[in-house]
């Protein structure tokens, strides 16, 4: 079948029709075949997607300056950056349809992010001072953002020891 690209050919249109309603007779006809089978569908299609999260941590050593970092002294400031993906569209979320975002640390309470414009974006934010009795090592944080609508999205970092939040000492 040759395939134009440009103004439409209408045998192609005709049967692109024809294959869109063969489609929608057999949907018909499966789901009208078996109640139980069409329940499960309709459910799945009403659920959300999940979110999706990019998160990354940077330095506030500077003032006015923030830099992509993953090992932190004991001591010095931890910024997570956080941004909230409809997991369905790929957009960003908006920050008032968000109820939380929640950044959890082993062995610290949990931090609620706030939501600002930074610069030339915005996104959620966190800022942890590290301990000074806080073990140095891996840091196997979590970040987990809910939706008014119930849906959650959550966020845990590559398990590779070079990538990963690591406190050291200072």
């Amino acid at each position: 079948m040759k395939l134009c690209i440009g103004k439409p050919n209408k045998a192609w249109v005709a049967t692109l029709a024809c294959v869109g309603m063969l489609g929608l007779g057999a949907t018909a006809l499966t789901s009208a075949s078996s109640a139980a089978t069409a329940r499960p569908m309709m459910t799945a299609a009403k659920k959300a997607p999940p979110l999706f999260l990019d998160v990354d941590t940077v330095s506030v050593a500077k003032a006015n300056d923030c830099y992509t970092i993953n090992n932190f002294a004991v001591g010095t400031k931890v910024l997570f950056r956080i941004k909230v993906f409809n997991g369905a569209t790929g957009k960003v979320y908006p920050n008032y349809a968000l109820k939380s975002v929640i950044v959890a640390i082993p062995g610290a309470p949990s931090f609620v992010a706030k939501y600002a414009s930074h610069k030339t974006d915005s996104f959620w934010t966190v800022l942890w001072t590290i301990p000074a009795s806080y073990p140095t090592g891996v840091v196997n944080y979590t970040v987990t953002a809910r939706a008014n609508s119930g849906q959650v999205g959550h966020y845990v970092p590559f398990n590779v020891t070079t990538a990963s939040l690591t406190i050291v000492a200072s």
